[in-house]
C-alpha cells in the first residue's frame, strides 16, 4: 500500500516543472538562504515526483502502467538515478549552460539530455539484473513489443527528470558550472535550466515511444479463446490528448474507452468520452478537475445512452499537516444517492497510518414514496503499520444492515530471501471466519532457486486450497514442480505440472513438461507441454489428452 506521503504528492503536485522564470524573478531581491529554502521545499519534491509518474505513465499507456508501476517507483530506481545524472552532467555539460547575455544555451541542454539518454540506456540494462528488475521482467511477459530494457530506460530518463526538478540552486550551479553568487535573477534563470532540461527528456521519451507504439497484452487460456487489450495516446501532455483502450475478443473488439484531454492551464483539467462494447451499454462522460494548493475537485457527468440515466458526481480532497480528507458524493436521476468520506493520517510514529470514513446510499423503491426507499450506512475504521522488513494491514466495517466485517493481513521478511504472511477475513453474513490464508517461502534473487506454498480456506465453499512451487538448476537443467490441491464441498481437485528447461545459448531456452490435472467429477487429465523461451518471454504450447485441445500461453519464466 502506498503509504500516506506517496498518496498525498501524486495528488497535490502539477505535471509541469516546479520552478518557473516569472515565479523565481518576483522574489528578487530575496536572500540566498530564503531562495535555497524554496528549491529544498516539498512543492519541489512533489512536482518532481508528479512528473516522474505523469511522464511514465502517458508514455506506457495505462494498462501497462498499472502492470508494473509497483516495479518502477522512484525509490527503487534512485542508486541508478543519482549514478546515470551525474554521469550526464560529467559527458553533457562542456560548454556553459548560460550565454553571455545571460539566457540558456538550448544547444548545451539539448546536449545534456542526449547524455541522460546515453547513459541511462546502459544503465537500464545493468538494472534490470537486479532484483527490482527481474521483477519487472516477469511483470512483462504477457506484453507484446514492451521491451523490459526501453521500460527500464525510460523510466531512469522520468526519475532523473524529478531529481532535476528539486535540485538545490546551490548544488546546480555547481554541478552545471552556472555562476553563482549574484541575486535571485541568477535563480530564476536556474529555474528556466530545470524547466528546459524536463521538457527536452521528456521529448525523448515521446521519441522512444515509437518503439513501443500502443501497449498490446494478449491472454491465453486453457480451453479458452485468446483476448487481449490495448491502449494508445496521441497528443502532448501539458496541453491536449487523446487516449484509447480496448479489449478484444476472439468476436472482435469487445471493450472500448476513448478520452479526450484538455488542459486550459496548469492545475485545470477537462475531459470528454465515449465508453462501450459489444455487450456494454455506451456511456457519454465529462469531467472536469483543479487542483488549487492543498485542495484538488472534481465534477462528473455520465450518461446511460440505454438506460438513460444521468448521474452527477462530485469529489473533493484536502490535504493538511500530514492527514488526508477524501469526499465524495453522487446523484443519478433515477434518484439513487451515494456520499462517503475517508480522513487518512499519517502519525508521528514511523510507518503508522490511520483510517476513519463512512459511506451512505440511498435506492429508490420505485413507490414514489422516499420513506420506502432502502438505505444504507457504514462506518469504516482502518490502520497500517509499515517498516523495512513489516507490513501488516487491519480493516473494519461496521454496517446498518447487519453485514459487518473486520479483515488483516501480515506480511513478515525473516531475511535471507525468506518470507511470510497471512490474512483472514471475519463477517458477520458467514458468522465468523470466512477466509483465512498465510504463505512461507524463499527465493533467490540471483539463483534459480524457490520454496514457496500457500494455504488458503473459503467457508463460503468450504474450500481447503494447498499451493506449493519449487525450482532447482540440477546441472545445466532448470527444474520446476508446481502442486495445486483442493477439497471443498465440491470434491477434491489437483493439478501437478512437471517442467525442465535447457538454455540453447544467453536468451534462448527451450522447455517441456508434463501436466497431470484432477477436476472434481473425478475426471483424469494429462496434459504434455512443449516450448521455448526468447528474451525472458516462456511461450508454451499444450495438449490435453481428455478434451484433445491444443492451447497456447505463457509459462512462469525459468532462470533469472
Amino acid at each position: 500500500m502506498a503509504s500516506l506521503q506517496q498518496t498525498r504528492r501524486a495528488t497535490r503536485a502539477p505535471t509541469t516543472a516546479p520552478t518557473s522564470p516569472a515565479t523565481a524573478t518576483s522574489a528578487a531581491g530575496a536572500s540566498n538562504a530564503r531562495a535555497q529554502e524554496r528549491a529544498r521545499s516539498e512543492e519541489g519534491v512533489t512536482a518532481g515526483l508528479a512528473n516522474y509518474q505523469a511522464t511514465l505513465g502517458s508514455w506506457l499507456g495505462g494498462e501497462l502502467y498499472r502492470a508494473v508501476s509497483r516495479n518502477l517507483t522512484a525509490e527503487k530506481l534512485a542508486g541508478f538515478v543519482t549514478q546515470g545524472l551525474d554521469a550526464a552532467i560529467q559527458t553533457g555539460t562542456r560548454k556553459a549552460f548560460l550565454s553571455i547575455d545571460g539566457e540558456v544555451d538550448e544547444s548545451a541542454v539539448d546536449d545534456f539530455a542526449q547524455a541522460l539518454a546515453d547513459q541511462y540506456s546502459d544503465l537500464g540494462a545493468k538494472w534490470l539484473e537486479t532484483e527490482d528488475g527481474r521483477a519487472l521482467v516477469e511483470s512483462l511477459q504477457g506484453w507484446v513489443d514492451a521491451h523490459p530494457a526501453t521500460v527500464a530506460t525510460v523510466a531512469l530518463l522520468a526519475a532523473g527528470a524529478a531529481v532535476l526538478a528539486n535540485a538545490p540552486i546551490p548544488e546546480i550551479t555547481q554541478k552545471f558550472r552556472l555562476p553563482h553568487g549574484f541575486d535571485a535573477e541568477v535563480a530564476a534563470r536556474v529555474g528556466k535550466l530545470r524547466a528546459v532540461a524536463l521538457e527536452k527528456v521528456k521529448a525523448k521519451l515521446s521519441y522512444k515511444s515509437d518503439m513501443l507504439v500502443a501497449a498490446i497484452q494478449l491472454d491465453h487460456e486453457r480451453g479458452a479463446s485468446p483476448t487481449g487489450t490495448f491502449d494508445a495516446t496521441y497528443g502532448r501532455e501539458d496541453s491536449h490528448q487523446l487516449k484509447v483502450d480496448g479489449k478484444l475478443s476472439e468476436a472482435g473488439l469487445e471493450l472500448y474507452d476513448v478520452t479526450g484531454i484538455y488542459r486550459p492551464r496548469e492545475g485545470r483539467e477537462a475531459r470528454v468520452g465515449v465508453t462501450g462494447g459489444a455487450d456494454t451499454d455506451t456511456t457519454i462522460k465529462a469531467a472536469i478537475q483543479t487542483v488549487d494548493g492543498d485542495v484538488t475537485t472534481s465534477h462528473d457527468v455520465e450518461y446511460d445512452t440505454d438506460s438513460r440515466v444521468l448521474t452527477v458526481r462530485d469529489a473533493a480532497t484536502i490535504l493538511r499537516d500530514g492527514s488526508r480528507l477524501d469526499v465524495t458524493t453522487s446523484m443519478a436521476s433515477t434518484g439513487a444517492v451515494t456520499g462517503s468520506f475517508m480522513h487518512t493520517r499519517q502519525h508521528g510514529t514511523e510507518g503508522l497510518e490511520s483510517r476513519v470514513g463512512a459511506e451512505f446510499s440511498r435506492t429508490p423503491s420505485g413507490s414514489g414514496s422516499a420513506w420506502d426507499d432502502s438505505t444504507e450506512q457504514k462506518l469504516k475504521l482502518g490502520m497500517t503499520y509499515t517498516r523495512a522488513d513489516l507490513q501488516a494491514e487491519l480493516d473494519a466495517v461496521l454496517a446498518s444492515t447487519g453485514e459487518h466485517s473486520l479483515t488483516g493481513s501480515v506480511e513478515k521478511d525473516f531475511g535471507g530471501n525468506w518470507k511470510g504472511g497471512a490474512n483472514f477475513e471475519l463477517t458477520a453474513a458467514d458468522g465468523g471466519l470466512a477466509e483465512i490464508g498465510a504463505f512461507y517461502g524463499f527465493q533467490d534473487p540471483e539463483e534459480f532457486e524457490t520454496w514457496l506454498a500457500r494455504y488458503k480456506y473459503t467457508k463460503a465453499d468450504g474450500k481447503h486450497q494447498v499451493d506449493l512451487l519449487i525450482e532447482k538448476k540440477l546441472g545445466e537443467i532448470y527444474a520446476r514442480l508446481q502442486q495445486q490441491a483442493a477439497v471443498s464441498k465440491k470434491g477434491n481437485e489437483a493439478t501437478t505440472t512437471a517442467q525442465a528447461g535447457y538454455f540453447l545459448n544467453e536468451d534462448v531456452a527451450i522447455f517441456g513438461g508434463l501436466g497431470y490435472q484432477r477436476d472434481t467429477r473425478g475426471t483424469h487429465h494429462f496434459i504434455p507441454q512443449a516450448g521455448v523461451q526468447v528474451g525472458g518471454v516462456p511461450v508454451s504450447v499444450s495438449y490435453d489428452t481428455a478434451t484433445r485441445a491444443v492451447s497456447v500461453g505463457i509459462t512462469l519464466k525459468f532462470g533469472r
